[in-house]
């Protein structure tokens, strides 16, 4: 489904990204871990388009590289940035709406499943999303992107400011969705979160993959753990 080789990218002229090749199948959890500061959100952005980045990348077997990000949405590919990137003074219901793609079809995913899920957020509908809380907005940003019924969901950091219980539904949430057919790639700093939820693993360093494989193999590589991970 997503195939990354050689990509570079970086802001102005400082370089992030040295090369970084990777892939995400449908319906697999595919975590990318590291210490902050390491690539791993620029790598998510430039998936996206929203940095330049040279290298190739290929979507549903659609080359995307160069592509505005609104073009690369519409090949199905949704985002959850770690900014979260809500519309502020809109409410609830109005930002889920905004994740609705024109003119779309029913998805797998539907508004009432998803505020079952998370009734805060149904308790909410009518309050503007600056209001909520951070852990608040991180549940709406995930939820109005699955609103557009992506085939790929690049999630960074979902688990951040949540509470343990919402971590949880997270956990679920996420698997449930590559079981629905959609790929995950799953930014996260809880290793044991990635290990739990996850079908293979990347490690970044530097800018550069410095490990892959399936949570048995890094809980057998405590070098790996020690050296990139570890702080």
């Amino acid at each position: 489904m997503l195939e990354v080789r050689n990509l570079y990218a970086g802001y102005g002229g400082s370089r992030v990204l040295n090369g970084v090749s990777l892939t995400v199948n449908a319906g697999e959890v595919v975590s990318l871990l590291g210490r902050n500061g390491c690539g791993r959100s620029t790598l998510l952005k430039a998936l996206m388009g929203e940095l330049p980045a040279h290298g190739s990348v290929f979507f549903q077997g659609h080359s995307i590289l160069g592509l505005p990000s609104h073009r690369i949405a519409r090949l199905g590919m949704g985002h959850v940035p770690e900014q979260r990137d809500i519309f502020p003074s809109l409410t609830v219901q109005q930002n889920l709406d905004m994740g609705r793609k024109p003119r779309q079809e029913k998805g797998r995913w539907l508004q009432e499943e998803l505020l079952t899920r998370f009734p805060v957020l149904a308790r909410r509908l009518d309050v503007p999303g600056g209001v909520l809380s951070g852990g608040e907005q991180q549940l709406l940003s995930l939820c109005r992107s699955l609103m557009g019924d992506p085939t790929l969901l690049l999630v960074d950091e979902p688990t951040e400011g949540l509470a343990p219980a919402l971590v949880e539904d997270i956990a679920a949430l996420l698997q449930e969705v590559a079981q629905r057919g959609c790929a995950v790639l799953l930014v996260e700093q809880r290793l044991a979160f990635a290990l739990r939820i996850s079908a293979r693993l990347y490690v970044m360093g530097h800018g550069e993959i410095v490990f892959s494989g399936n949570p048995q193999s890094l809980q057998q590589a405590p070098q790996v753990r020690s050296e990139w991970l570890q702080v």
